[in-house]
């Protein structure tokens, strides 16, 4: 489980009020955006379409954790989940106003952030060690 502010980018003034309308465990649909010639891995996060056109899309699920998607397959990110944990109202900046809690389930052997990317560096130069003493 992650929590992870949803990314905003070019949201119509729409989207961007319903956004500050969401509650607390109010889920979210994760919805690849493989038409994105920014970044065709992007993941938006829209509503659950509860009442006739409702349907918004929200933000984006950060980068570093769509790249996780791409290792789960599509039986396991039907069972990964998304709701919302609270919303910063204006004036807070518009990245850092729907907090999400992020559930994903993970196929056998598999683990989460163990690409190459997410690797410990091995070691610390010496120089940089005497200079942090």
């Amino acid at each position: 489980m992650s929590t992870a502010f949803a990314t905003n980018h070019h949201q119509s003034p729409d989207a961007i009020e319903r956004a500050q309308q969401l509650t607390p465990d109010e889920p979210l649909y994760l919805m690849k955006d493989v038409q994105n010639k920014a970044d065709p891995d992007a993941v938006v996060l829209r509503t659950v379409e509860t009442t006739p056109n409702d349907l918004h899309m929200v933000g984006y699920l950060p980068r570093y954790l769509a790249d996780q998607l791409k290792n789960i397959g599509t039986a396991h990110l039907r069972d990964s989940s998304v709701h919302v944990v609270r919303v910063n109202p204006s004036p807070a900046p518009i990245h850092f106003r729907v907090l999400c809690r992020i559930t994903m389930h993970w196929p056998p052997g598999k683990a989460p952030f163990d690409g190459s990317a997410y690797q410990p560096i091995d070691s610390v130069p010496e120089h940089v060690v005497q200079k942090a003493a």
